[in-house]
């Protein structure tokens, strides 16, 4: 399993509405700044963007929240978003389950990058460059992408800074909201 996937099946389960569906965008990157040579500056960013849309009677609402706590509260927030939404007779409902060609371009060295191993293939780089003064940055980053809905979960693959992947497979869920074990 992954981080997003863990989050939007926990999402999920707090949403209650005729038709639910959770995307989280989770991210890991990095960044180290070099200027004149010298490698200054290495952060990392580690966070993850939760949106939940929620069905309820032909009208739609939704709320997005980057904190991985109190998702019940979110699903809440966006039931209540919904509650208070006209209907709209035109809504066709959620986007049913897609096939989507798997992309390969994970790397799991480069998925473990933390800010001092980029400070410090910066500092080669430098190294390699002799006596010329160099300025810019090196950056690396893990992406993971997941959508889960009422009737079918897509699993994650992971994408990263040098390539990309999605693979979707469609999992019944019926009213429990769990994803069976193994998925």
């Amino acid at each position: 399993m992954s981080r997003a996937l863990d989050l939007a099946e926990e999402a999920l389960r707090a949403a209650e509405g005729d038709e639910a569906e959770v995307l989280v965008h989770a991210e890991r990157s990095g960044v180290a700044r070099f200027a004149n040579s010298i490698v200054h500056q290495p952060t990392l960013v580690d966070d993850a963007m939760v949106r939940i849309r929620i069905v309820r009677d032909g009208k739609v609402g939704w709320a997005s929240t980057n904190r991985a706590e109190g998702l019940d509260e979110l699903a809440k927030r966006a039931g209540e978003a919904a509650d208070q939404a006209r209907p709209d007779p035109d809504f066709p409902g959620l986007t049913p389950p897609a096939e989507y060609e798997q992309v390969s371009g994970y790397d799991q060295e480069t998925a473990e990058l933390g800010p001092d191993d980029q400070a410090r293939l910066a500092a080669e780089a430098i190294a390699a460059a002799g006596d010329f003064g160099l300025y810019g940055y090196f950056t690396s980053a893990l992406t993971q992408i997941a959508h889960a809905q009422e009737s079918f979960a897509s699993l994650p693959d992971v994408i990263e800074s040098d390539g990309s992947g999605i693979w979707t497979r469609n999992v019944p869920r019926g009213r429990s909201r769990s994803l069976p074990k193994g998925c």
